[in-house]
């Protein structure tokens, strides 16, 4: 694309190594770093770069963010693509910071802002879907030539603390999100969720958009949560082939048999695939015992295509009265509603 600027500035170890950083191209989305280390001796692939590098300048460090390389056959050469946060607009003077088994080894080269790429698509959006009691919010999308970037975030502040208060708080285990670009998917790169000030956050990185951009969606594919539940639930210790069904934040878990043999008791249970009982005791006759061990037993397929796990859940001990204190439990909720993202 004619954006790329040069570098071509080198460091050499005691033992011969070198690194060089060829070229660099920013845009605002992230700074993509190519460098390239050398081994004459033949063993690129055993030399210890520092993976966490860092880029210092005048107003602070920009961290990294992640890698990719290639080696050629003889092992001499090690070719790298590394992304880094994108720098401030008034940052031109970096340098880049790494060492080689504890020797220490810096880099500084001065950005060429005229190559600066910029974005091709930035928009605030403040969209709320509600999922499970749960409002999502897609805060923003900034589209540039290396990467898409979809920021959102879950629950502010007073909202954990609500949840904190009440007893009541989910934890996010996983968001699929899918971006759709004139009615292909993007692939998508990574992304992640953090707890902060501002409450649940996330972001999920994809793909450049293309250049013949005419329509654009985002599609909430699945939400997973950890929700705390803290309910006890007296089981019945019947006979073989009946069934208990217990109804656990209006997910259905089905006992399918309770069995005792050498001194433990073994629980049975089916439901969806993405429910987990993630903290869960048994109380036998009023003493609560940990869980020792989840087994899973089989998956069925129903007609509707519903994924159902049998496990059986082994604790250590045997009582005349049993109750299961579910405390956290971790399920997921398949929404597929669209958001329109307008691109002009």
């Amino acid at each position: 694309m004619g954006k790329g600027q040069s570098i071509g500035k080198s460091v050499s170890f005691d033992n011969g190594v070198s690194l060089t950083v060829d070229y660099v191209m920013l845009d605002e989305n992230q700074l993509l770093l190519f460098y390239t280390v050398n081994d004459p001796s033949g063993h690129v692939d055993e030399d210890n770069i520092s993976p966490i590098m860092s880029l210092k300048a005048f107003w602070g460090d920009y961290h990294f963010q992640n890698s990719q390389g290639t080696m050629n056959e003889e092992k001499t050469e090690m070719k790298y693509l590394s992304s880094f946060e994108s720098p401030m607009p008034f940052e031109k003077n970096l340098t880049l910071k790494f060492s080689l088994r504890q020797q220490a080894a810096e880099i500084s080269f001065t950005l060429n802002r005229n190559t600066v790429m910029g974005h091709t698509l930035k928009k605030t959006l403040n969209k709320t879907i509600e999922v499970d009691n749960t409002s999502i919010t897609i805060d923003s999308i900034l589209a540039s030539p290396t990467k898409t970037v979809i920021n959102g975030s879950m629950q502010t502040i007073f909202e954990l603390a609500k949840g904190q208060l009440s007893g009541e708080r989910f934890r996010s285990a996983d968001l699929t999100l899918k971006l759709i670009a004139n009615g292909k998917e993007v692939p998508q790169q990574g992304g992640g969720t953090s707890s902060g000030m501002k409450g649940i956050t996330f972001h999920r990185d994809y793909d450049p958009l293309p250049q013949d951009l005419e329509n654009l969606q985002l599609e909430l594919v699945r939400f997973v949560a950890e929700h705390d539940v803290n309910q006890q639930f007296r089981l019945n210790k019947t006979s073989d082939g009946e069934k208990q069904s217990l109804n656990i934040l209006g997910q259905m878990v089905e006992i399918t048999k309770i069995e005792t043999s050498q001194g433990e008791t073994h629980i049975t249970i089916s439901s969806e695939e993405s429910l987990i009982l993630s903290r869960v005791y048994l109380i036998m006759d009023g003493k609560k015992v940990s869980l020792e061990q989840t087994i899973m037993d089989k998956s069925d397929k129903l007609h509707d295509g519903t994924i159902i796990h049998t496990r059986t859940l082994r604790f250590l001990g045997t009582g005349d009265e049993l109750e299961l204190d579910v405390q956290r439990m971790t399920y997921s909720k398949s929404n597929h509603e669209m958001l329109e993202i307008p691109i002009d």
